[in-house]
């Protein structure tokens, strides 16, 4: 089944400028996972969003009440259509919308849908965690709405469907009464009515206009307040027609509520499980999901004492929001044994899992979906790093990216998370700024990766009180190890940097006055050493170090050149075991 390896995104939401997500793994080409950081307002969503647009159709939000909401898709700084190109693993391109012109295949139609992404949407939103128990039971089926569907042409919302039926009711109703109407004024006994535009004239020239005297029918005209009775009658007419069409398409599309009662008690023993496990309640005792012929979905918790209640009546806001989750995700789950692709898009979903569930939680669910592309958005940089470590503990190949908000109307600048550091440092260079500036952004730059380098090189570390190791801790662990064994970049810029080092020291973490005479060239060799040396050991894509412990080789251990996105070169350094 096929997964997605990237997508292009032109004049969509917050986007303006072509902005390119890829996915494939450096070496092997492999689709992987994502962490997607990114400030609120900076365009992670609306990114993934047009991910779901290009691959559905449309986007489906949902309101307090569980009901879908359309979202504008275009940009609204520009003029220029939106356009969404879709690279998927089998090598198939997709693409909507009219932009991008010259790339891609030609746009796929109106409503259609990339058939193993029809099951089920592909975001799970915080909203949607949120909204799930301001749902009643009789409609909380409506928030399965857009699950097991062919394509979107026949899909009326369920507040559209009711609004529809309520205004068919009605014109018939005023049709009864605008008939009723036209017999009294126009005299008309014991004729037949018309129901229809086509009738209706024939009664304008067969029974109407020959009781208005002799003539030709061309030149009669009807009495005024039969002429109003005739207009009206037939505007009535023409709308109740027209809502007859629509009723009678609507009911040929009614959904297969037979189809997500299946699903809904299919998944009902495993959404048990999972909230045992991961909730750790000891006085639930199982949870039920009970989807009856009347349409309610009744959720029941069963409790030791032996009485079943219903979860909003005994759980905390948290453990409702992690019951929430847990049933979607099983959801998806079982969509992807219907033939949906086994791809998922969590969007600032975990931060809405209370503190006390949210590792445990995202570790089950990460688990739980083993083999699956996760994308996962996140505003705040140390739930990027427990994402990852997550994704890691799972078996998941990810990469990590970060949106740079660029102003509105602007496309989002994407670079890999966790060099923010590295960025820094580049741009004072670039400024040829103060070399107090540099020698700063240098050295905080240093501690950062002698940090990282210090636990894939298994160094030495000296303990400290309180183990909060800084950089006269850490480098020099590191230094050792990479001088001695390092490749001969790695070993030069190292060497450099300890040449280096002092300025530091005594011009970029303290003031002394006679330090400001350092040239800037100093500062810069300085910086510059420090970028080659996180240049050669840091992977740009995924953040993580190339310098890896690898396995036991005959008699000793050794590291490989290589990162989590499989990045990879020849270079071995064996630890420092003296």
């Amino acid at each position: 089944m096929s997964v997605v390896h990237e997508w292009i995104v032109e004049n969509f939401r917050g986007i303006s400028d072509p902005v390119m997500v890829d996915l494939r793994a450096k070496g092997t080409g492999e689709a992987t996972s994502l962490v997607l950081l990114g400030d609120n307002g900076s365009g992670k969503s609306s990114l993934v969003d047009a991910l779901e647009f290009c691959l559905r159709g449309r986007l489906s939000r949902r309101s307090g009440a569980g009901a879908k909401r359309r979202r504008e898709v275009r940009n609204l700084a520009s003029r220029q259509p939106p356009a969404v190109i879709t690279t998927l693993s089998d090598g198939r391109s997709v693409k909507r919308g009219g932009g991008l012109s010259g790339l891609g295949p030609q746009p796929i139609g109106r409503g259609e849908m990339v058939p193993e992404f029809s099951v089920s949407p592909i975001i799970v939103r915080r909203h949607d965690v949120e909204s799930f128990w301001l749902v009643s039971p009789k409609e909380r089926q409506s928030f399965f709405f857009d699950y097991l569907r062919s394509d979107y042409r026949a899909i009326v919302l369920p507040e559209k469907r009711a609004a529809l039926l309520a205004a068919h009711e009605n014109a018939r109703h005023r049709l009864v009464m605008v008939r009723r109407r036209m017999r009294e004024v126009g005299n008309v006994i014991g004729e037949e009515l018309p129901t229809n535009l086509r009738s209706a004239r024939e009664f304008l020239e067969k029974t109407l206009l020959p009781a208005a005297g002799e003539g030709p029918p061309e030149r009669k005209t009807l009495p005024r307040n039969v002429q109003r009775a005739y207009d009206l009658m037939v505007s009535v007419i023409d709308e109740t027609n027209r809502l007859d069409g629509e009723v009678r398409a609507l009911s040929a599309d009614e959904p297969d509520d037979t189809k997500i009662r299946g699903v809904l008690n299919r998944i009902s023993d495993r959404v048990s499980e999972n909230f045992a496990k991961v909730a750790r309640i000891d006085w639930v005792d199982s949870v039920n999901l009970d989807i009856g012929e009347d349409q309610e979905f009744d959720i029941m918790l069963d409790l030791s004492e032996g009485t079943s209640v219903a979860p909003d009546q005994v759980l905390s806001e948290a453990a409702l929001d992690l019951l929430a989750l847990l049933i979607i995700v099983e959801v998806h789950v079982e969509c992807s044994t219907l033939g949906q692709s086994k791809l998922i898009v969590f969007d600032d979903v975990f931060q809405s899992v209370d503190s006390t569930h949210r590792v445990h939680a995202m570790d089950h669910i990460l688990a739980r979906l083993g083999g699956w592309q996760v994308i996962v958005t996140v505003h705040d940089r140390l739930w990027m790093e427990l994402v990852r470590s997550s994704l890691n503990r799972a078996g998941h190949h990810h990469k990590s990216l970060e949106a740079l908000s660029e102003g509105f109307g602007n496309s989002p600048r994407l670079r890999g998370a966790g060099v923010e550091h590295s960025h820094t440092l580049r741009n004072v260079l670039s400024r040829s700024d103060q070399p107090s500036l540099i020698a700063a952004a240098a050295g905080r730059l240093l501690e950062g990766l002698s940090d990282k380098l210090s636990v894939s090189l298994a160094c030495s570390v000296t303990r400290q009180a309180g183990d909060k190791y800084d950089l006269g801790a850490l480098w020099p662990g590191v230094h050792k190890i990479l001088k001695k064994h390092g490749p001969a970049g790695i070993s030069e810029a190292v060497a450099d940097i300890d040449r280096l080092l002092t300025l530091r020291n005594v011009l970029g973490a303290h003031y002394n006055e006679w330090a400001m005479s350092v040239s800037t060239q100093e500062a810069n060799e300085f910086g510059a050493a420090v970028l080659r040396l996180w240049d050669l050991t840091i992977c740009p894509t995924c953040g993580g170090q190339y310098a890896r412990f690898r396995s036991p080789s005959g008699n000793r251990e050794i590291f490989s050149m290589s990162c989590r996105c499989a990045d990879t070169s020849d270079s071995e350094i064996a630890p420092d075991r003296g």
